[in-house]
């Protein structure tokens, strides 16, 4: 979808030429999934630029890390790319220590500053973002949760950073950034840890509560 240039905030509104008006989410992700090596059509309306266009997508197993990094050499700054909250097998916090452990490699020491790339990061586990998050502050309440009966339930972070208190931090967001990956960027900037720099996120953090949540 990426490399036939679908974006974030495409609204689809026909599957193969058929209206998709009238049918379930799953009913939808039935005719746009298949076989791989098939191409699937769609027609995408942009809100940006209030364009209608047909876009053919080369159906494809998807298989990408869900973290990885990567040195500035030139700028000494390293970006750790968190793509999800969503683990299998090992533990997305894991990830993120090693990557910047090799980052620290590179750089012979801690860099000069980090960058966090959550763009198109759909979120995922809430317990897990919360545990990557406090790899970049002290303990200190990451999110509120409201539940139906109006009760609360704070999360909070374990408290044993990776990185110095003065490090610089900028966290990366976009329109994909929603749920998990929101509550983290808010709870960096909440606590004056990172500067946010992007697009107004996904919005789906405003089910919930932070000291000062926001769509950004």
């Amino acid at each position: 979808a990426l490399r036939s240039g679908l974006k974030a905030g495409d609204i689809i509104r026909k599957v193969d030429g058929k209206s998709i008006s009238n049918l379930s989410l799953r009913e939808v992700v039935k005719r746009i999934r298949g076989p791989r090596g098939t191409v699937v059509s769609l027609e995408v309306d942009r809100p940006t630029d209030l364009t209608t266009r047909e876009i053919k997508i080369e159906r494809d197993v998807i298989e990408r890390k869900a973290v990885d990094s990567t040195y500035l050499k030139d700028h000494n700054i390293g970006i750790i790319h968190i793509r999800s909250f969503l683990f299998h097998e090992t533990p997305i916090t894991a990830m993120v220590r090693e990557a910047y452990e090799d980052i620290k490699k590179e750089a012979g020491g801690q860099p000069a500053g980090l960058i966090i790339d959550l763009r198109n990061n759909p979120g995922g586990d809430l317990g897990e973002a919360v545990r990557v998050t406090g790899l970049f502050m002290e303990a200190e309440r990451v999110v509120t949760s409201l539940k139906s009966n109006r009760s609360t339930r704070d999360l909070e972070s374990d408290g044993y950073p990776i990185v110095s208190d003065n490090l610089p931090l900028m966290v990366l967001v976009d329109a994909g950034s929603a749920s998990a990956s929101e509550i983290m960027a808010s709870a960096l900037q909440d606590y004056d840890r990172a500067l946010i720099v992007g697009d107004r996120t996904f919005g789906k953090a405003k089910q919930t509560l932070s000291p000062n949540l926001k769509q950004f």
